[in-house]
């Protein structure tokens, strides 16, 4: 609870109070006073002690990075399900079973909310706990109760600066969750994404844990895990796996772009690590569809390709548009590739004309508009975005209101054309002010292509 309430949890019936020992409090004698040096880890393994720890006998996978995490969780959830055996993924999607989706609106979720959602359910023998690790959920401790059997990092790249004074210190949070390792007793392992420039500091924080890791790759040969691509297309991508040089499997997907090359491979790793058999994997990454709001396709009988995602980072927007240019257009110069964006208010204002300058490098036409601009003016946000946009980039479009700015893309759309709506991905709502307004990227595409004559 807030500190300024302690007084009033003991007159509705606190009879112990947990406070960072650096703040005094006053205390009646009938309550009892613990003071720690960190409230976060407390708060973590007093969580799992009071709930009796559901996840006992849970294996547990973290995935950490700036993207992809909530892909890769889901994918690993999936195949999961698919050998039969009962899981459980938490992450940006909510806390999510079979039976019920806990909408959290955090990525990690609060120490409580992972082992109080769960209290009851040992008897259900939950099996594996797929969990995305984000810096916030790091820098909070709310993790610490658990202990991990695989950690995968997926790559690092600028987020999150409104939170941390430095990319240093964004990445040492992720860093963290590996450090922490040599503290439980059970054996884990690290999953390295060596495409990546920070690669290096979760090899040697592995090795200074004293756990084993495993690297992979779509660029190097030499990784542990190397994924070969044979074709990306509209749709579709097939690669071959090999482990230490040593061919493994052919692995085709319906789900397009090489950043999700990176992420099945990823899940492949894992599964493959967990003990599941190369033809198991194999085939369950065939059954693999889009997760929802991550590069989405959204069908509609104009023939334009219309694409939803969560992209709000600079290196995520450039991977999909970079993508998209190479999948769909590379072979049909016609096509057009617009793209729909904003940015937060209340967030790292640096990244903003970064993402202009990227959208314009891989656009024919770009649409600013805004993205949960909070307490901010919509109409600053874009004029930041903007700075970064060539002054000879002649097919910019501003329009502060999001659903008119969908509308206007897709009117100007013409069939082949392809249309990125980004940043928002699976949110169904719009943060104006303090208040939460419905809104869904999705359902507006929709609305759109109802209102025109077929």
């Amino acid at each position: 609870i807030a500190l300024e309430n302690y007084k009033k949890a003991i007159k509705n019936g606190a009879v112990c109070v947990i406070s960072n020992s650096t703040v005094k409090l006053e205390i009646p004698k009938h309550v009892v006073w613990i003071q720690v040096k960190d409230i976060h880890v407390a708060m973590a393994h007093v969580s799992k002690k009071f709930f009796k720890n559901p996840f006992e006998k849970t294996k547990i996978i973290g995935i950490t990075g700036t993207n992809g995490k909530t892909t890769t969780s889901q994918f690993i959830d999936s195949m999961l399900e698919q050998f039969k055996k009962n899981t459980v993924v938490m992450g940006t999607l909510g806390i999510m079973t079979k039976e019920k989706n806990v909408q959290t609106g955090l990525t990690t979720p609060l120490a409580l909310d992972i082992f109080r959602t769960f209290k009851n359910d040992k008897k259900h023998n939950l099996e594996y706990l797929v969990i995305e690790l984000s810096s916030h959920g790091g820098y909070y401790k709310r993790t610490d109760g658990l202990d991990f059997d695989i950690i995968v990092f997926t790559n690092l790249t600028q987020d999150h600066l409104d939170f941390h004074p430095t990319l240093e210190h964004y990445k040492n949070t992720k860093l963290g969750f590996v450090v922490n390792l040599k503290k439980q007793k059970k054996k884990a392992q690290t999953i390295i994404n060596i495409d990546d420039m920070h690669s290096k500091d979760f090899i040697q924080e592995s090795k200074n844990a004293k756990v084993k890791y495993h690297t992979y790759s779509v660029k190097d040969p030499n990784a542990d895990f190397y994924a070969k691509i044979l074709k990306l297309e509209d749709g579709k991508s097939v690669f071959e796996v090999f482990n230490k040089g040593k061919f493994m499997s052919a692995v085709c997907v319906s789900i397009p772009g090489i950043f999700n090359v990176y992420n099945v491979l990823a899940s492949f790793c894992v599964c493959y690590l967990l003990g599941f058999s190369v033809k198991k994997i194999t085939t369950a990454l065939a059954n693999l569809s889009t997760v929802e709001g991550r590069f989405e396709a959204v069908s509609n009988n104009k023939g334009i390709s219309v694409f939803v995602d969560y992209a709000h980072t600079p290196d995520s927007l450039k991977n999909i548009l970079q993508s998209m240019k190479k999948t769909f257009i590379s072979k049909n110069s016609n096509r057009k590739l617009i793209c729909v964006f904003g940015c937060g208010g209340n967030r790292d204002k640096r990244k903003r004309p970064l993402m202009g300058k990227i959208a314009a490098d891989f656009c024919d036409v770009v649409v600013l508009t805004s993205d949960n601009p909070r307490n901010e003016s919509e109409i600053t946000i874009i004029k930041e975005i903007q700075e970064g946009i060539p002054k000879k980039f002649k097919n910019l479009h501003t329009e502060k209101n999001r659903k008119k700015a969908i509308f206007f893309a897709l009117k100007i759309a013409k069939k082949d054309d392809l249309v990125l709506v980004s940043g928002k991905g699976h949110e169904k709502f719009q943060i104006i002010k303090n208040k939460k307004t419905p809104f869904s990227d999705r359902e507006t595409i929709l609305k759109f292509f109802s209102q025109i004559p077929k």
